[in-house]
């Protein structure tokens, strides 16, 4: 089935224009690793009551003033316990507020990913190679060496 053929057969059931709508005002943040520090690593479901990322509430507060809708993405809310962690926490530091968009275990469609683990593709294959070489190594982000 082409392109063409898969969007006017499922025309009655997609509204195109207003999930393009969706996706393009909507930035996707990772939890762990961007708005949490995650210092100790993997705890539990619960996570360790520490204070978000330096910066964090800023871009979150600058992205509800550009009418981008934040949604926060994390393994661990997967189940109730790791989701109701992440809100429980998202609340006591003055984050939820900004979360319009909930807070998902699946990776939302979002016109854009903050993600610590990404490895940004921009043409170079050898720099994602490079970009995946360092996470493997157990650093969360930086230049390739």
């Amino acid at each position: 089935m082409t392109l063409p053929t898969f969007v006017e057969y499922h025309a009655g059931d997609l509204d195109l224009e207003r999930w393009w709508n969706k996706l393009a005002r909507t930035v996707a943040v990772d939890y762990d690793g961007v708005l949490h520090p995650y210092t100790d690593g993997w705890k539990g479901s619960v996570p360790v009551d520490e204070p978000p990322v330096p910066g964090a509430k800023e871009f979150l507060q600058w992205c509800v003033q550009q009418r981008y809708e934040v949604v926060v993405f994390s393994t661990r809310a997967d189940h109730a316990e790791g989701l109701a962690g992440i809100l429980a926490w998202l609340l006591k530091y003055g984050l939820l507020e900004y979360v319009e968009g909930g807070v998902t275990h699946t990776k939302p469609p979002a016109i854009a990913y903050v993600d610590d683990r990404a490895v940004p593709y921009a043409g170079d294959w050898e720099a994602v190679r490079q970009g995946v070489k360092v996470l493997t190594l157990g650093n969360s982000h930086g230049p390739a060496t």
